[in-house]
């Protein structure tokens, strides 16, 4: 993950030392036929050669002689990633979503409320009531609407990004748990409790059919190619594929 950025250095049989790129080839020429002697060196700390730094290297007359180093490099210490900011959020921040245009909101599970942030600023300055304890919040790919599970408020919570304000509350029969926008924007998929997934079309906040899909449904990932939806019951212990197309359970781990 990262390379030594300066390349390294190889001596032949005692020479001053010649410098080689990372990735790279030197072709040397115009050696006599016999054994020569390889040295490596300018190893970077966080690199680690496979093999020797010492190599002997048989030439015949006429031949050319490949010789190939490998040289695995890890990420430096304290490159990795990094906490850049740290922002105190009240009313126990549960649930996290980030639209593409860079809005935060974040799920306030102690309270009625989503706090908004901007990824930018790194900060938050507002926030939008949608009802009671929302552990979960996802925005559709277009990030124009957001939509939030009330555990206690037992609803589907629709919010208008624009202006940051509640457009409706699609009612659940159960405690509302998670949810996931499918890849197109067209439907959104919320569980509850009670191990049911409702399916409701983006477009009118209606709901298009309900599966029962194991208690404490709290996991929802699409197919790469958004062909399956997984949920996973925690309760039940079982994951379903689901057909969005169709809205049937095809399988059941």
């Amino acid at each position: 993950p990262s390379p030594d950025p300066d390349g390294y250095t190889y001596s032949l049989d005692g020479n001053p030392e010649a410098s080689i790129g990372t990735n790279e080839v030197a072709t040397i020429q115009g050696l006599n036929p016999g054994v020569h002697y390889l040295v490596l060196g300018d190893i970077a700390n966080n690199c680690t050669l496979s093999g020797q730094l010492f190599r002997s290297i048989a030439l015949t007359d006429g031949d050319t002689t490949e010789v190939a180093i490998n040289v695995t490099c890890g990420e430096i210490p304290g490159s990795g990633p990094s906490i850049l900011a740290s922002v105190p959020l009240q009313n126990a921040p549960y649930g996290v979503a980030v639209s593409s245009s860079g809005i935060i909101y974040v799920a306030q599970i102690g309270s009625t409320t989503l706090a908004r942030g901007s990824l930018a600023t790194r900060s938050f300055t507002s926030s939008v009531e949608v009802g009671w304890t929302p552990p979960h919040v996802v925005f559709n790919p277009a990030g124009t609407t957001a939509y939030a599970t009330l555990q206690t408020g037992q609803g589907l919570a629709v919010v208008d990004v624009a202006t940051n304000s509640l457009t409706t509350t699609v009612p659940l029969a159960s405690d509302g748990f998670n949810l996931i926008v499918a890849p197109d924007g067209q439907r959104v998929y919320a569980t509850t409790a009670d191990g049911t997934l409702y399916v409701v079309n983006a477009a009118t906040n209606e709901v298009i059919t309900t599966l029962s899909v194991g208690a404490a449904a709290n996991g929802l990932a699409f197919s790469p190619d958004g062909n399956v939806l997984y949920v996973s019951s925690r309760d039940a212990g079982t994951v379903v594929a689901i057909d969005p197309l169709t809205n049937s359970i095809t399988r059941t781990y």
